[in-house]
Formats: C-alpha cells, sequence, structure tokens
C-alpha cells in the first residue's frame, strides 16, 4: 500500500490546479475511523483520495476513489485497478500502444529485461514514427548494455526530431556508460541547451569526467530553484555522482516523489547510493523488490 501511496502522490503531484498533501502529513490517519470532513479539516484540504486492496487467491482489487470531504462528505470519482490489467488491455485491444510501452517499463523494474523488450518492441512497430518510442527503446537497450542498439535507436528518434530530450539522454548515455566521456559532455551540453531542466545528466557527466566546478554550478543552479519533483530525482543522481551521499538522500527523501523514483533501482541513467543501507531501507519502504542483477546495472559509480 505503502508503494502505492508514493506512486498516487507522485503522479498527482503533477497536476498544477493540485496541492497534494506529503505522504509523511497523512501516515497518523491510516486506520483511523475519524470522518473525511475532520481528516480533511486538520490537514487543511478539500478532498482525499482513498485506496483499499483487495485480495482474493491469486488476484488483487485496487479500490481508488475521491472524496470531497468538504462542506459535505461526497464520493466524486471511484475506479476499481484489477491485477491482470494489461492482459484485459490486449484482449480489448491488442494493438494499444502504450499498453505495450507501460508493461515494458513494470517488466524493466522488475529485472525481466527479455520480456520487458519483447513488449517495447511491439510497441515500436505499432508507432514507428513516435520518437519518444524510439528513444525509450533506446533506454531499455541501455539496462541491456546493448549499446550499439540503444545508439541506432536514439538516432532513429532525433532524425524525427533533432532535439527530442530522451534520445538526446539515451546517445549521451551509451557514450558515458561505455568511459566515453569526451564523447558524451557535448551531447549532453546540446540537450541542456534545448531542455534546462536535463541539465543534471550533463553535471552527472561533469562529475565523472572530474570537472567537479562546473558540476556543483549545476547542482547550485537547481538548489536555486523551487523545489520540485523532477529537481530532486535530478539533484539525487547529481549528488550520486558527485559522491556527496547525504545531500542524495536528502532529495530522494523530497515529496511528492516523481513517477521514476522506483526506477532509481535499477535505470543506469538514475544513478544513486544503492550499496548504501539508507537506500535498502528507502526501496523496502517503497516495497520494491530488488530485481535481479540489479547491481550488475550500476555502470557508473558516483565520485
Amino acid at each position: 500500500m505503502e508503494g502505492m501511496q508514493e506512486t498516487l502522490i507522485g503522479q498527482l503531484s503533477q497536476v498544477s490546479a493540485l496541492r497534494v498533501i506529503s505522504r509523511r502529513s497523512t501516515l497518523r490517519y491510516r486506520g483511523s475511523h475519524l470522518p473525511a470532513g475532520d481528516i480533511a479539516r486538520e490537514l487543511e484540504v478539500e478532498g482525499l483520495v482513498e485506496a483499499t486492496i483487495l485480495r482474493t487467491g491469486d488476484s488483487m482489487e485496487v479500490q481508488v476513489q475521491l472524496v470531497e470531504a468538504l462542506p459535505e462528505e461526497r464520493s466524486r470519482w471511484a475506479h476499481t485497478y484489477i491485477r491482470g490489467v494489461f492482459k484485459r488491455a490486449y484482449a480489448l485491444n491488442p494493438s494499444l500502444t502504450f499498453s505495450h510501452f507501460h508493461y515494458a517499463w513494470y517488466l524493466a523494474l522488475a529485472g525481466r529485461l527479455d520480456q520487458a523488450l519483447e513488449e517495447h518492441l511491439k510497441a515500436r512497430d505499432l508507432d514507428p514514427l513516435t520518437p519518444p518510442q524510439l528513444s525509450n527503446l533506446g533506454s531499455l537497450y541501455l539496462y541491456r548494455r546493448e549499446y550499439a542498439k540503444a545508439a541506432y535507436e536514439a538516432h532513429q528518434a532525433l532524425e524525427l526530431a533533432s532535439t527530442e530530450a530522451t534520445g538526446l539522454a539515451v546517445l549521451g548515455l551509451t557514450h558515458l556508460l561505455q568511459h566515453q566521456i569526451e564523447e558524451a559532455i557535448p551531447v549532453f551540453e546540446t540537450m541542456a541547451s534545448y531542455h534546462a531542466k536535463w541539465r543534471w545528466l550533463l553535471g552527472r557527466a561533469y562529475a565523472e569526467a572530474g570537472r567537479r566546478r562546473e558540476a556543483l554550478a549545476i547542482r547550485t543552479a537547481m538548489e536555486a530553484e523551487p523545489p520540485s519533483s523532477w529537481n530532486a530525482i535530478g539533484l539525487v543522481v547529481l549528488n550520486t555522482a558527485l559522491g556527496d551521499y547525504d545531500e542524495a538522500f536528502r532529495w530522494l527523501d523530497y515529496e511528492p516523489h516523481h513517477a521514476w523514483v522506483p526506477w532509481l533501482t535499477v535505470d543506469p541513467m538514475l544513478i544513486a547510493p544503492r550499496n548504501d543501507p539508507r537506500f535498502a531501507a528507502f526501496v523496502a519502504r517503497l516495497k520494491l523488490p530488488p530485481p535481479p542483477g540489479a547491481k550488475g546495472q550500476v555502470a557508473v559509480r558516483g565520485r
């Protein structure tokens, strides 16, 4: 349930019109029988998202509802999610690209890389002209250390959209993960010139090249901005590359978490202090199973 709550908070926080309360603020209400209106008044919010997990044999249902708590309690929206939803989606429409795409990344998180690649290739074949489909397939090849294939998919994406952020990120990472830092840095510099919010990857490359002053300048600029879940995950990566693990964990605790946070356990782009006991405790709190071979996927360590 805790991992699901983290995901819900991360997703809802992307909606600019909403103010989402942090997980820590809601912990005291777990198992509480207080009326929704009383909880809402104490938290100074207008609505609550409630979730219940029901297990029957091998099946699992997650019931989620949005409750308008003030001025009077009423349900505004409810939905039940059933385990196996991807298979249901395939049965209804086997050509639904994003079912294959999202299932691929769920499988990657679980360490099932062969199946993940199979699903992602289906998504690519169904939608071969959308740059993020190609560049994200390249990202999956990075998990598998198939750098030539990753670079190929990145180039395919960039032929369709020359400044596509993920394509540039994947292309830079194919060099960085092979310790070709001098080739990686110009790619990341180009990416940062078009997509400033991605500059933490350039900072990582600077740190791994020993250009600490430039990496620190990027960190200072990011910390001067209003905190956000995106910058927080970027600062986890940048501080890990700088070897400043205390700062990395400070930003790892930022709430609401970005939706990518679970992939910090496996993604070669999203490096984190994975061998630090604090990271194991964080993963346990999210109830994420350590994927098979996760340690082998840490291609670059922070200095």
